[in-house]
């Protein structure tokens, strides 16, 4: 909690003989009333009250008596739910977890609820998998100052379909990282089979990564330094070309400690995630820091984000997920207009990148990756705003040679 903590004050006195239980939901429909009950017994939460009702009976239940680590409140039915939130805060104590349900898909609403400190805020019908992500990502414990950036950060492109711009913008990410920014820069190609990223940086994919990645006992970081290849001083890629009979399923412990040792040794990492893999296991993704989900402007492209946002949010409930839409102006007239596409998904979309087939074809003839080829056309500038928001860089300076040095 942070800005609906700082509304609360000093706990309420409690009424006797009544204890705090772990998790209070007071939940409107009895299908989600059923689907909480079920996550909280997996989660061991013996003592997690679901009740029927709104955010309404919440705060009546909770006035004066001792507040639980966790609450999940229904906002269908409130005339001004912001207004209730204010409410609810100010007879909570200020460590309280709060997770919003509603039947309004609107951006700006959950916008408004979660700049008031609230976990999150989902959109009934509620899946399973997505409830359990935002009470996993609601029950983390908190962060030390300072121990999250002991660890390079991971981020994982994921396209929702095939010929999304997926691979380009990880590719074109990657060669931004390592090219304007100077990062030490690490791209791992997780589509053993087909694979782009090496191909798009004209090199030959390195040998060993499918041995490696079938005996996670094995890798170390000599195992990893054989199996990389190097596009330029700052930028390593890691992929292979398997034939067919090769199986292409990964392990998600491989991959996990694939990343433990690319954490140590680059700044960035960045994974081309293929949409099969989330399908074999979405947990492949529970050791990105953020996830860039990448779809098109289609309506193929809209009913398969909403799926996959939901896969990412369950996988990895930690990560920061930016939604990126491709190729705008590839298809005019059949394209969903961006306020559509955020109404369906319930959430932002985070970045457009125009549709630029002159640069694609310099690129593919040889003059490098999009951002080179580009120059400073949209296309270009829409991949590099896209960098910064995700990593959080500022433009490098273009003064001082001990800048080259910095690490970080």
């Amino acid at each position: 909690m942070s800005a609906l903590a700082s509304l609360m004050p000093p706990a309420a006195k409690s009424k006797p003989g009544i204890e705090p239980g772990p998790i209070f939901a007071a939940i409107e429909d009895e299908v989600t009333q059923s689907c909480v009950a079920r996550i909280a017994e997996e989660f061991g939460w013996s003592g997690a009250a679901v009740t029927s009702g709104g955010i309404g009976d919440c705060i009546e239940h909770l006035n004066g008596r001792p507040t639980p680590n966790y609450l999940i409140v229904d906002v269908s039915g409130a005339s001004d739910p912001l207004a209730d939130l204010d409410r609810l805060a100010s007879i909570c104590d200020t460590d309280v977890g709060v997770l919003a349900l509603g039947t309004e898909n609107d951006v700006q609403l959950y916008r408004k609820i979660v700049s008031l400190g609230v976990s999150d805020y989902l959109v009934k019908p509620v899946s399973a998998d997505e409830l359990r992500g935002a009470l996993r990502k609601m029950t983390k414990p908190p962060v030390v100052d300072g121990a999250a950036e002991l660890l390079s950060p991971t981020t994982a492109f994921v396209g929702v379909r095939g010929g999304a711009g997926a691979s380009t913008a990880a590719v074109s990410a990657a060669w931004l990282m390592a090219h304007r920014f100077g990062k030490n820069t690490a791209l791992f190609d997780l589509d053993l089979n087909f694979g782009t990223a090496a191909l798009m940086l004209d090199l030959e994919p390195g040998r060993g990564l499918s041995e490696a990645l079938a005996s996670p006992d094995r890798i170390d970081e000599l195992f990893i330094a054989r199996a990389m290849v190097r596009e330029s001083e700052n930028l390593m890629v890691l992929s292979a070309e398997e034939s067919l009979e090769q199986s292409s399923r990964l392990d998600n412990g491989a991959v996990a400690r694939m990343n433990e040792l690319l954490r140590e040794g680059f700044d960035e990492i960045l994974w081309d995630v293929p949409r099969h893999v989330l399908q074999d296991d979405p947990n492949i993704l529970s050791s990105a820091d953020r996830v860039v989900v990448v779809s098109d402007a289609s309506l193929a492209g809209l009913r398969d984000s909403k799926q996959i946002i939901g896969a990412v949010s369950s996988a990895a409930a930690d990560a920061r997920i930016v939604v990126a839409i491709s190729q705008i102006g590839r298809f005019k007239g059949a394209e969903v207009e961006k306020a559509d596409f955020e109404a369906a998904i319930g959430r932002a979309v985070d970045h457009l990148i125009p549709y630029d087939p002159k640069s694609v074809a310099r690129a593919i003839a040889g003059a490098g990756t999009l951002p080179s080829a580009a120059g400073n056309g949209p296309a270009a500038r829409a991949l590099l705003g896209l960098v910064k928001d995700v990593a959080g860089f500022d433009e490098p300076k273009k003064s001082g040679i001990s800048a080259m040095f910095k690490r970080g």
